[in-house]
């Protein structure tokens, strides 16, 4: 294998989640009387939630609202896997890698993985809601957190992510980066590998 310990980000990455995101917002905006351009939501979104936070004006009721709807686990359209993600956790992992989430989620995502039958893939995970309340991406913070936890090589480890924060944090750990650019249209990225789909990622892991 080319990396032995892979570090994922969750958002777009392991679960296509942003459509749920996004209506989620919409909702808790038209609660409101509200609405937003949902072509740039979606893009601040793909930065960060802060930035959509930002985007949107948000203030606490606005946000305490969105969190309903996020959490709503039957809220449409429903959180899933991408397609190929189990498949590739466990051929990875048959091959000797170790998987590690860092996301800026809570441990919704840890519920997520869970209701999917994928938790027990990952040896460890970092969300928004760890008690060590490290700096967010594109900090390196968490993932060296992790690799002194495992004793981990850096150079045998690689960061699996949608967005230039999440490769940045690997690569600011000592790791190698993988950019998710689903859609292709990420532009430059300081990651030493792209892929576009999730058949493209396995084989790239597995060389």
């Amino acid at each position: 294998m080319r990396y032995h310990h892979i570090f994922w980000d969750f958002d777009g990455m392991l679960f296509n989640s942003y459509p749920h995101i996004a209506a989620a917002y919409t909702q808790a905006l038209a609660d409101f009387g509200r609405q937003a351009d949902a072509d740039i939501l979606m893009a601040k979104l793909k930065i960060s939630f802060v930035e959509a936070h930002k985007y949107l004006e948000a203030d606490e009721a606005l946000i305490s609202r969105f969190r309903h709807y996020e959490q709503d686990l039957d809220f449409s359209p429903i959180v899933k896997p991408y397609d190929g993600i189990r498949e590739l956790l466990a051929h990875t992992q048959a091959a000797g890698a170790s998987h590690y989430l860092f996301t800026h989620r809570n441990n919704l995502a840890l519920t997520y993985l869970e209701k999917e039958g994928l938790l027990p893939f990952f040896r460890d995970t970092v969300t928004s809601a760890s008690k060590e309340h490290f700096a967010p991406k594109p900090a390196p913070d968490s993932i060296t957190y992790m690799m002194k936890k495992h004793h981990l090589t850096p150079a045998d480890c690689v960061m699996v992510g949608d967005r230039e924060i999440d490769v940045g944090s690997g690569i600011a750990a000592g790791a190698q980066g993988i950019l998710f650019d689903e859609f292709q249209n990420l532009g430059n990225t300081a990651a030493q590998h792209r892929v576009y789909s999730i058949a493209e990622l396995e084989a790239l892991l597995l060389a």
